[in-house]
């Protein structure tokens, strides 16, 4: 396993073996990944040059909530409910009333702004995401790139001795007289070299590179990876009383551990919300006040 200085934090870190996510909106394009608990949220982005990141408490998000619409009343939950719905649909994009997500970048900081409706009620949130340290790039963009890498190796090594065990096994059948049923089953031997060849040409890369930030980092193998990498990762420390210097709370840590995919289609094993309805308290010396109740 490699020996990687920070094992500690990584390991501790919630959104560590999620799978980054393709993002593309206004001014920025990159990858992105969340994780929820139910008063809490943690968003993650990156361009590929600088990595951003905030961690909203309970406090936090009502704040933000009043901030952005105070005529709005919604509890914790809810509120992080409706975030993570809202995330989920602006990068997917599943339809065209899905919610706007917009970005403002610089060196220091990325804005995300989403734009959404629930119910009939419009809802704006703000995402103001701290550029982060040269060590958090590392621990959460160029380390699953490395340990993507050394799978992908594995994997290929793998493949071509199972290749020449294979042309073995055929060779052994042909010179015992057997043929294949078909023209178009007949294989040639596996020639390594010619494969690296025909594989590392510029045409062949060109097609690859045209998608490379959202085709390297898209299936569910990438998480895989990195839960094994954290796992060991953990298993390799010794018993320290310290702890990161960033940490989901404790019950967040099963469903911090699912793949965004997962923590949105976790939500219906949960009891189901009414939907938000916009109520009318009885006017009193001012104007009645709008409250979303879930």
């Amino acid at each position: 396993m490699m020996d990687v200085q920070g094992a500690s934090a990584v390991a501790l870190d919630g959104t560590f073996t999620i799978p980054w996510k393709s993002v593309s909106c206004h001014n920025f394009s990159g990858l992105i990944k969340y994780a929820t608990t139910p008063n809490t949220v943690i968003i993650v982005a990156t361009d590929l040059r600088c990595l951003y990141k905030e961690i909203l408490d309970e406090g936090a998000l009502q704040d933000r909530c009043r901030e952005l619409n105070p005529s709005i009343e919604v509890t914790t939950k809810g509120l992080v409910s409706h975030l993570s719905d809202g995330l989920t649909a602006a990068i997917e994009r599943s339809s065209k009333h899905s919610p706007e997500l917009t970005a403002t970048i610089d060196s220091s900081s990325l804005v995300f702004a989403l734009s959404m409706t629930i119910g009939e009620v419009k809802f704006l949130w703000r995402f103001a995401m701290a550029a982060q340290s040269t060590d958090d790039f590392y621990s959460q963009v160029t380390l699953p790139i490395l340990a993507m890498l050394a799978a992908m190796k594995e994997q290929r090594e793998r493949l071509f001795a199972l290749l020449y065990k294979k042309d073995a096994e055929i060779a052994d059948y042909t010179s015992s007289g057997a043929r294949v049923s078909k023209r178009s089953l007949r294989t040639l031997p596996f020639d390594e070299d010619e494969f690296k060849e025909e594989t590392t040409r510029a045409g062949v890369l060109q097609r690859r590179f045209a998608g490379l930030p959202e085709s390297a980092f898209s299936g569910d193998e990438l998480g895989k990876i990195m839960k094994v990498y954290q796992e060991l990762s953990t298993l390799s420390e010794k018993k320290s009383s310290s702890q990161s210097d960033v940490q989901l709370p404790a019950e967040a840590s099963d469903q911090t551990n699912m793949p965004i995919e997962a923590v949105h289609n976790s939500k219906s094993a949960r009891n189901k919300e009414p939907s938000p309805e916009v109520i009318t308290e009885k006017p009193k010396a001012k104007k009645a006040k709008k409250n979303l109740r879930l």
